[in-house]
């Protein structure tokens, strides 16, 4: 081979590789800046939908609290504190509040838990709402979300409690409630190319996996398959450590570490963590190990894992 043709051959090799480094530059910074964005525009619309919860609630909170200080609540309380209350005479009560204060959820509940009148489910008047009689004043609790039992389904609601207290030891509750859906989300200022929807699963068996489910999916198959490997890796971490679901290059990965180590040691982002040490799980489930781990998914906070996953894409 000619001193001509080397040559020629080094100059090509070498614009070739220049285009391939400068090809594969444009396509990473470009990504990364799209992936960027959509966490910044994600974040936004969280933070408005969070400030648009809180809003929503206080109205109601104030429609509730008109209620429960109305005359004829504090007349109803009084009624109801006798023995052998007539509680027929209040049966329409709740739907007259509910046209009222523009709510689509009223109910008045006696100090021993008995539903007295209901704007959403007549039928069920003289039932026990029993879980509402577990606080004796609610009048500072903030709105909450709670499944809507109706005669045809269930719905979501945003949901407030106030207590009337005329009669000092037979309280008389009040539950205010706006149901959540596309209604709420149209009050959302939407990026353009965004859309927003709520997924609403209301069964008793259901496991939340928060926004993260379509990203979990798509790097594990499934929720269960993710479940799995997290569950195995957790089981099978010798001695001391954690398991770990990280963001690593992007990418959502399940490892585990020893004793104290973090993944922030090797340039990634943990997102869950499982403490698999001894201290945390012998005193109850001894050497179970896998029980353990089984019985901590039910206080994952997927709000907080989420939060931390969209901080990590958007480099924060």
């Amino acid at each position: 081979m000619s001193f001509r043709t080397k040559l020629l051959l080094a100059v090509l090799l070498t614009i070739f590789a220049s285009v391939s480094v400068v090809a594969y530059a444009v396509t990473y910074y470009t990504q990364a800046a799209f992936e960027a964005m959509d966490a910044e525009r994600t974040e936004a619309l969280v933070a408005q939908f969070k400030k648009e919860f809180v809003q929503r609630g206080e109205e109601i909170a104030r429609q509730a609290k008109n209620i429960a200080e109305a005359n004829l609540t504090e007349r109803m309380a009084i009624d109801l504190s006798h023995p052998n209350a007539d509680l027929s005479i209040y049966f329409r009560d709740a739907n007259g509040a509910a046209q009222d204060h523009g709510l689509d959820f009223v109910e008045f509940v006696k100090h021993d838990g008995v539903l007295v009148s209901s704007a959403q489910f007549p039928s069920r008047v003289g039932y026990k709402n029993e879980w509402i009689t577990s606080v004796k004043d609610w009048n500072e609790a903030p709105a909450f979300l709670r499944k809507e039992e109706l005669p045809d389904g269930v719905a979501l609601s945003l949901t407030v409690v106030r207590t009337n207290n005329t009669v000092a030891d037979k309280s008389l509750y009040i539950t205010a409630g706006h149901r959540l859906d596309k209604n709420f989300l149209a009050s959302l200022v939407l990026p353009a190319g965004m859309r927003a929807l709520i997924y609403t699963n209301l069964n008793p068996t259901f496991t939340a996996t928060s926004l993260l489910a379509e990203k979990i999916d798509a790097a594990f198959g499934s929720h269960d398959a993710f479940k799995k490997q997290f569950v195995d890796t957790a089981v099978k971490q010798f001695g001391s450590g954690w398991a770990w679901l990280v963001l690593a290059d992007g990418k959502l990965q399940v490892l585990s570490t020893a004793n104290q180590d973090s993944p922030y040691m090797t340039g990634q982002t943990p997102l869950l963590g499982v403490d698999v040490w001894e201290h945390a799980y012998y005193l109850k489930y001894q050497n179970k190990r896998a029980d353990y781990v089984d019985a901590w998914w039910s206080v994952v906070n997927w709000n907080g894992v989420t939060e931390r996953y969209s901080k990590a894409k958007a480099g924060k």
